[in-house]
């Protein structure tokens, strides 16, 4: 992936702040970040002085901030066409929009080739009938519903990739059907943090773990060469840990049915849409992904989730340097040949 923009500017300044004195001292410094993604962001860097870990702290959340902006489909802002510009200019015009914009945009066409189409970032229209019903219950409980099958099938009629016209050389993008809309959910946060772990290492920063809304990437080493140890939720209750896994310069995503939900007359309806039956798939409790690259772990993650476990598991085999864990509805944890190498403990 390409870096570009912020950090083209002010790579030549970080270079300087790099040769400080051998003898300062290093520590650990970390940061947590609320406002981007809907999600909780945050940061660990170690080996480094007070000033570099403060330069890359502040310069992490000019990178959030921007990603976000751009990736936004609700809301506008001043001097940035983003993917709320593209949505709302669906069947009447092309829009120009940045390089980052497009890259993301090539990639979800791409991913969704990858998956068969278990990963689609144009089912727009049947996601926002969803969370509008998740949002609806999560205010008022005791009215909460799911949406009507006849407005979802109408709505899956117009989600179509090739509905998402991509000109690079023009820099636009024009959605051809006025009823399709672009929903980058499912590899948006993955996407920010492999672009962003490579920005940082790029500006010389080894030692970092960063977290986006639950998407994972470890760089480096935690302390005196030992690994980083990230842990994985168990789905059947949150406040105790599946596994914790040993990672150098590895993302690690999961997708599960605990994270978002509501519920509706004692059933639990999940955040993760199968674009094929257009309703939550409740095989698996959560599927986790390590990859060396973060969207891809988060797509990944996403269409293991919504595929059947022999087709996922075919996937997971035939992608080079991928691994996985399924766990089912029962309980059965599922693993793919290479996951357990990475296991420190287990519950």
């Amino acid at each position: 992936m390409k870096n570009n923009n912020f950090f083209k500017v002010v790579s030549l300044l970080c270079c300087l702040i790099f040769i400080l004195p051998s003898c300062a001292k290093t520590r650990k410094y970390s940061e947590t970040y609320l406002d981007y993604f809907d999600t909780v962001t945050s940061f660990t860097v170690y080996g480094v002085t007070k000033k570099e870990a403060e330069y890359a702290i502040q310069a992490l959340e000019g990178e959030l901030e921007r990603y976000h902006r751009r990736f936004d489909i609700y809301n506008e802002y001043d001097g940035i066409a983003n993917l709320k510009s593209v949505n709302d200019s669906a069947g009447i015009s092309p829009v120009c929009v940045d390089g980052e914009l497009i890259e993301l945009l090539e990639y979800g066409v791409s991913v969704h080739s990858i998956t068969s189409g278990y990963v689609n970032i144009a089912m727009g229209s049947v996601l926002k009938l969803w969370h509008n019903c998740r949002k609806e219950a999560n205010t008022s409980p005791e009215s909460a519903k799911i949406p009507d099958e006849a407005a979802l099938r109408e709505a899956a009629l117009h989600t179509d990739i090739k509905n998402i016209n991509i000109n690079a050389d023009k820099g636009e993008v024009y959605i051809s059907d006025k009823q399709t809309a672009i929903d980058v959910g499912a590899i948006a946060k993955g996407y920010v943090a492999q672009r962003i772990f490579e920005t940082l290492k790029a500006l010389g920063y080894k030692n970092f773990v960063l977290s986006i809304g639950g998407n994972v990437i470890a760089a480096g080493y935690k302390e005196k060469d030992l690994p980083w140890q990230v842990g994985v939720d168990n789905p059947s209750d949150t406040s105790k840990t599946l596994c914790s896994l040993s990672l150098t310069d590895k993302s690690l995503v999961t997708s599960g049915s605990y994270q978002r939900y509501y519920t509706v007359d004692g059933n639990r309806y999940h955040h993760i849409i199968d674009p094929f039956t257009l309703v939550p798939k409740n095989d698996f409790l959560s599927v986790s992904v390590i990859s060396e690259d973060s969207a891809l772990a988060d797509a990944m993650s996403t269409a293991l989730f919504n595929m059947p476990y022999d087709m996922g598991a075919e996937l997971v085999l035939k992608t080079d340097g991928l691994e996985a864990m399924w766990v089912t509805r029962d309980g059965e944890i599922l693993y793919s040949e290479n996951f357990k190498s990475y296991i420190i403990t287990e519950r």
